[in-house]
C-alpha cells in the first residue's frame, strides 16, 4: 500500500470508530532538511538520545553504542566528539559509557542518563563531570515534597530512565514510575507519579518533554502511553494503549511539542512518528510521518526525538543508526 493509500485507510478506521480526524495539512513537516548517520570518522552505533539546544544551534547525540556525546551544528555538520567512561560499584577504574538519554540546559552544561550508570552525570560543555545525581540520595526526600512508594524501593525503581530541562534550567528526572523535579541549584522541589496504571501513575517511563508553558509529556512503555501533566503533577490528558490502532503504541519511546503545541510521540515498534492535538482533556489524532527504511524520511526503530525553538525536528534512529532533521 501506498503512503497516501495508507494515510487513507487510517482516517476511514478513524471515522467508523467514532474518531475525529483532523486535517493534515501544515501538521506534517514540509521536508527532510538532513540526515547524520556518520561523524569523526565513525558511523553512529545504536544512538538512542538526541537535544537541540536552541540557545547556542547545536545538536547533542548520545551515541551509546560508540560511548560518545557527538555534537553537531544546526546543518548536521559534526562539532566535538566527547567521549565518556562511567564509574562503577566495586570497580577501581571507570568502563565506557553507554549514553542514553540527554539534555541540556541554557549554560551548556549536559545531563546525560546512562545505561550502564546508577546516576545522571552533570558535565561541562567539555564533558567533564561536575556533579553525579543519584536518585537514591533523594528518596526519603521525597516523601516529603510530593508523592513518594509506600512500598520498599529498590535500586532498579531508582535507576534514572529519562532526563529533560525547562526553560527555567529545572531539571527533571524520571525513573520506572517516578519523576524528580530539582531546582537549578539541585533543591527537589516536587515528586510526581505512583506506580500504576491509571492516568498520572506510571511502570517503565522511557521519555520526558517540558514545553515552553511548563506542562511535563511522559511516555511509558506498559501503562497509560501517554501522559500530559501540569507543572505540580496534576493530570491533563492521558491517552494509548500498547494494542493496534492509531491513537494506540507499540512502544513509545520519545515524545516532544512543536511550536503549535501538538504532540509528536515516536513509536520505535511502529517505526513511525505520530503527531496530536490536545484541546483541554481531549486528544485528536492528526497524522504521522515515517514508515520502516533506511532512506531519508523513513524509521529503522526510531529511539528519541527533540524539537527546537527555531521549528526543527530531530529524530534518533537506533538501529538506523543516524539522526533526522525535519523543518516543521
Amino acid at each position: 500500500m501506498t503512503a497516501r493509500g495508507l494515510r487513507v485507510a487510517v482516517a476511514l478506521l478513524l471515522v467508523a470508530q467514532g474518531c475525529s480526524v483532523a486535517a493534515a495539512q501544515g501538521v506534517v513537516p514540509k521536508r527532510l532538511q538532513f540526515v547524520v548517520s556518520r561523524a569523526f570518522g565513525r558511523d553512529f552505533s545504536s544512538p538512542s538520545g538526541v537535544w537541540f539546544d536552541s540557545k547556542h544551534g547545536e545538536i547533542y547525540v548520545a551515541d551509546t553504542g560508540n560511548h560518545r556525546i557527538v555534537i553537531l551544528d544546526d546543518r548536521g555538520m559534526p562539532k566535538a566528539e566527547i567521549m565518556r567512561t562511567v564509574d562503577r560499584p566495586g570497580s577501581s577504574k571507570p568502563i565506557p559509557s553507554e549514553p542514553s538519554r540527554i539534555a541540556v540546559n541554557s549554560g551548556g552544561d549536559m545531563f546525560v542518563v546512562d545505561v550502564l550508570a546508577d546516576y545522571v552525570d552533570m558535565c561541562d560543555y567539555r564533558g567533564r563531570s561536575l556533579r553525579q545525581i543519584s536518585l537514591r540520595d533523594y528518596a526519603e526526600a521525597a516523601k516529603r515534597v510530593g508523592a513518594a512508594p509506600s512500598e520498599p524501593v529498590s535500586s532498579l525503581d531508582l535507576k534514572a530512565t529519562a532526563v529533560t530541562v525547562d526553560s527555567k534550567d529545572n531539571v527533571y528526572i524520571a525513573c520506572r514510575a517516578r519523576i524528580y523535579v530539582f531546582s537549578p541549584a539541585f533543591k527537589l522541589l516536587r515528586a510526581i507519579g505512583t506506580k500504576g496504571s491509571e492516568p498520572g501513575q506510571f511502570t517503565a517511563i522511557t521519555s520526558l518533554w517540558v514545553d515552553a508553558a511548563g506542562l511535563i509529556y511522559v511516555t511509558d512503555a506498559r501503562a497509560l502511553a501517554v501522559h500530559v501533566l501540569a507543572a505540580d503533577g496534576t493530570v491533563l490528558v492521558a491517552f494509548g494503549q500498547h494494542d493496534s490502532g492509531v491513537t494506540n503504541f507499540g512502544l513509545p519511546i520519545g515524545i516532544t511539542t512543536d511550536m503549535r503545541g501538538n504532540i509528536w510521540v515516536a513509536d520505535t515498534l511502529r517505526h513511525i512518528v505520530s503527531v496530536f492535538r490536545r484541546t483541554g482533556n481531549k486528544v485528536d489524532y492528526l497524522d504521522y510521518i515515517g514508515t520502516l527504511g533506511t532512506r531519508g524520511g523513513e524509521f529503522a526503530y526510531p529511539s528519541g526525538l527533540t524539537a527546537s525553538a527555531t521549528g526543527k525536528m530531530l529524530v534518533v534512529d537506533r538501529v538506523g543508526g543516524r539522526v533526522q532533521c525535519f523543518e516543521m
